[in-house]
């Protein structure tokens, strides 16, 4: 359950097993870097169907998926016959979504980092899991 915990919201698996410490950190850590992406990058940089490969590694974090729902159902309600790139955001374009991207990929790949290490803390014997 720490791992889902870890994945929902950066974290947040270690304030479950109780190493709240290393939440904090490593909380603030991934979620800075992740939120510094889209400040960035924009809503954009979070997209399924165009950054292919990028998204793998920014569904990572959770509230990815929830950015690019929002996105998804931003555009189809200001477009729904989809025949026109009408947008009710300004989209990203060049280096600033690039960047964005790869803080929000990144951050995903931290926040992998955490959800192991919590997969190996919560099954260790209290000695292994370290002072919190």
């Amino acid at each position: 359950m720490g791992a889902v915990a870890a994945w929902l919201l950066p974290g947040f698996g270690h304030w479950w097993i109780g190493q709240h410490r290393h939440a904090v950190i490593l909380g603030s850590a991934i979620g800075s870097t992740w939120l510094l992406g889209l400040l960035v990058g924009g809503i954009d940089v979070i997209n399924y169907n165009q950054t292919g490969w990028w998204f793998v590694a920014q569904m990572l974090t959770g509230p990815s998926v929830l950015v690019d729902r929002v996105r998804e159902r931003i555009e189809r309600k200001r477009n729904p016959d989809q025949t026109t790139p009408a947008l009710a955001y300004e989209p990203s374009l060049g280096r600033s979504k690039e960047q964005g991207a790869l803080f929000t990929a990144l951050a995903g790949l931290l926040n992998l980092l955490t959800i192991i290490d919590v997969l190996y803390r919560d099954g260790a014997p209290p000695a292994v899991r370290g002072a919190t």
